[in-house]
């Protein structure tokens, strides 16, 4: 494993440890990734191999904290990508000249572990399979999408993916827990295969603990795919009242929903999202399984963190359509509070992608151009919504915030989780993730 960096005043750093070296193995054990690094780097005794840039190899003997880290930040280990073909991968309804890293289809397991992102399972081999077992990786977030063995692989496109109940089996029985969602496209895999699907997942009850449904997303660009049904309002509605039925039953058993609705269902059906009882701790919330309510309930629990008074500003507050009523209540709630703060909220339609695609992490940097453009120029900074850019801070058009602000003669900020760390930081800098004491009643 290639060293990137060294943190500074951390072990690897006094050892002499630099850019460049490879990191061979720990205790014997080869170091292949991070994955490798975090589990294999626990302990209190280690005896780590380093190769030199000149093939030099040399071991250090270290004792440490057992969760002590070495202070080694590893090169980014190369993605295990997907097999499949799904009908509705946005890869697959991405058009040219967007990011590069756009067009590379991820189905990588440490990512599942790690950062919580959602696998088929479909592309292990064994080595990997015994890896998750003796690594004990759990949870896992799982695509099940059906638990129809002949209609997964029509849905993901691929005849040879191995069938996946007996897999997601074999890891229960090594103590690993499972996170499963559906993506759900009209008239293929909901109806009678959808409640063969909850009622296969729920019979797994608590290693599969969670079960969300997120509507298919389908962009503009699917002149090369093969048709599916968008979902409407209408829809929307059938869906939310059939998954609010479905958790009475599951409540009443266990005291948990386990079966959760997308906030984007919500939205479709005119529907209010539910109070924050409902998301049972939020443990999908990277699934876009309650956002939008978080993002009120931090607003109500934080706004009065805000400075009451102070200089006039002006923001105008950038999000896609599904957040924007949420977010104009937002930032009237903090208006109220704070009268020297003035928010204009701009909900901007997705040009690009096309209207179906409502997400402000799927907003290009010319669309944010446009609409900006024709809100006008009357403001003290642009505040844009922190997940329209990648690590590197580029929009998924290669445009960069500072490229954004130079065309627009204005200051523009990439916000922080929340609308409130966002002004906190802006306004309030040193009260800034300051959170104070909250009591929760539970009684609904």
């Amino acid at each position: 494993m290639k060293i990137r960096e060294i943190e500074p005043k951390s072990i690897a750093a006094e050892l002499g440890l630099l850019s460049g070296d490879e990191l061979v193995s720990i205790n014997g054990r080869a170091i292949t990734d991070t994955l490798d690094y975090r589990f294999q780097g626990a302990g209190n005794e280690l005896a780590v191999l380093i190769r030199k840039p000149n093939a030099e190899e040399i071991v250090f003997d270290i004792e440490k904290g057992y969760d002590e880290d070495l202070g080694i930040i590893p090169e980014e280990d190369k993605i295990i990508t997907c097999k499949n073909n799904c009908n509705f991968c946005f890869v697959r309804q991405n058009p040219r000249r967007l990011r590069r890293t756009l067009y590379i289809k991820d189905d990588d397991y440490r990512l599942s572990f790690l950062h919580g992102q959602f696998v088929t399972l479909t592309n292990l081999k064994q080595s990997d399979i015994d890896r998750i077992i003796e690594y004990r990786l759990s949870p896992l977030y799982v695509s099940v999408h059906t638990t129809n063995e002949k209609l997964r692989k029509e849905f993901l496109e691929n005849e040879k993916a191995p069938a996946l109940i007996p897999l997601m089996e074999l890891f229960m029985s090594h103590g690993i827990v499972q996170h499963a969602q559906v993506v759900l496209g009209p008239d293929i895999n909901d109806g009678a295969e959808l409640e063969k699907t909850i009622a296969d997942l729920a019979s797994y009850y608590p290693m599969v603990p969670t079960l969300a449904v997120v509507p298919v997303g389908l962009t503009r660009f699917r002149s090369h795919l093969r048709p599916m049904r968008s979902v409407d309002s209408e829809y929307a509605v059938r869906m939310t009242d059939y998954i609010e039925a479905r958790q009475k039953v599951f409540r009443s058993k266990w005291g948990t929903n386990f079966i959760y609705a997308a906030d984007e269902w919500f939205i479709l059906a005119g529907r209010e999202v539910p109070q924050a009882y409902y998301y049972d701790g939020f443990p999908q919330l990277e699934n876009g399984i309650g956002m939008i309510r978080q993002m009120t309930d931090d607003t109500e629990a934080r706004f009065k963190l805000l400075y009451r008074t102070g200089p006039k500003r002006r923001y105008l507050v950038v999000t896609g359509r599904s957040a924007y009523s949420t977010l104009k209540d937002c930032a009237g709630r903090v208006m109220e509070w704070a009268s020297h703060l003035e928010m204009e909220v701009l909900g901007l339609e997705n040009r690009f992608f096309g209207p179906g695609v409502t997400v402000s992490g799927l907003l290009i940097g010319e669309d944010m151009l446009a609409g900006i453009s024709e809100a006008g120029r009357n403001f003290d900074a642009i505040l844009l919504p922190p997940n329209c850019v990648n690590l590197s801070g580029v929009f998924l058009d290669e445009m960069t915030p500072n490229e954004l602000s130079e065309i627009l003669g204005l200051p523009v900020v990439v916000g922080e989780p929340t609308l409130i760390d966002t002004l906190l930081q802006l306004e309030s800098p040193k009260l800034k993730g300051k959170k104070p004491k909250l009591e929760f009643n539970f009684s609904a």
